[in-house]
């Protein structure tokens, strides 16, 4: 029998496998998800847990960034808008102390964030990305060909906590500028189009109801969004066990959701459209 040989793509294939299980052995736990500071409480924490069996080493870091739409909903970060980063951007604010360190195996690190704010901002909320990077001290993973030729790579895995600031008097609103659905085989998508007002991003959830023609509700659906700027926001809900007949969706925009305390999201009006439509 022929000595065994991995072909190149097969080979390929097997080091992107070792890729994503690096990946996951090296993850961090971060807690909260969303850090929210003001004017009158300039310094917080952030709490880093490695979960895993390897010493890492953490590095945290700063990158303004915001998320905007397209008119299908599609959703997409931009970390490259200078004009609206010279706006609303608090990077240059925030010093984590300490900034890079060795975290044992199933040990914790509380990183103390400090906000040194310009004295002149105006009223509302800024906002920057905390990007944790973490990589397995020790591993190195190894792939040896039968030529002989080795490579050694070193993996990374990032993880984003969302900060917020809030200067002054901070508010937003949202107007629900159109609604419309699109109906396929087996699913609704409803789709809204928004304007966002005020100063600050709305945080919150996007609620659909599907209402039969008694008003009955017999589906409905939930999304967080962080709505920074005018855009369009989509949820997709299961129809396949809806029978033909005429129904309505009501979609709502709610100053609520269930990954930040209700405390720390500005609050404004909730807004509804409705939309009818028939399955056939």
């Amino acid at each position: 029998m022929r000595n065994a040989r991995i072909r190149p793509e097969i080979r390929s294939i097997i080091i992107m496998g070792i890729f994503f299980y690096s990946m996951v052995i090296s993850q961090v736990s971060i807690s909260p998800t969303t850090l929210f500071l003001n004017d009158k409480s300039n310094s917080g924490t952030i709490l880093v847990l490695n979960g895993t069996e390897n010493d890492l080493e953490v590095s945290v870091e700063y990158m303004f960034g915001y998320s905007q739409s397209d008119e299908f909903g599609k959703l997409t970060m931009v970390y490259d808008d200078e004009e609206i980063a010279n706006k609303y951007s608090a990077n240059n604010w925030i010093k984590g102390f300490p900034q890079k360190f060795i975290l044992q195996a199933g040990q914790r690190q509380t990183v103390r964030l400090i906000v040194r704010r310009p004295g002149n901002i105006e009223d509302g909320t800024y906002w920057t990305r905390i990007k944790t990077t973490s990589n397995d001290v020790s591993r190195i993973i190894e792939d040896r060909a039968t030529e002989g030729v080795s490579a050694k790579i070193a993996f990374q895995f990032e993880q984003i906590t969302s900060f917020y600031y809030k200067n002054g008097d901070v508010n937003t609103t949202m107007r629900i500028e159109n609604s419309r659905i699109s109906i396929n085989e087996s699913s609704l998508t409803i789709y809204s189009d928004f304007v966002r007002g005020g100063n600050s991003p709305f945080l919150g959830s996007m609620i659909a109801n599907i209402k039969n023609e008694s008003g009955k509700i017999v589906k409905d659906g939930i999304s967080f969004v962080s709505v920074y700027f005018d855009g369009t926001r989509k949820l997709d809900i299961d129809k396949t066990d809806l029978a033909p007949g005429k129904y309505s969706a009501e979609i709502s925009f709610i100053s609520e959701r269930a990954d930040i305390p209700k405390e720390d999201i500005i609050q404004t009006e909730t807004v509804t459209s409705i939309v009818e439509f028939e399955l056939k």
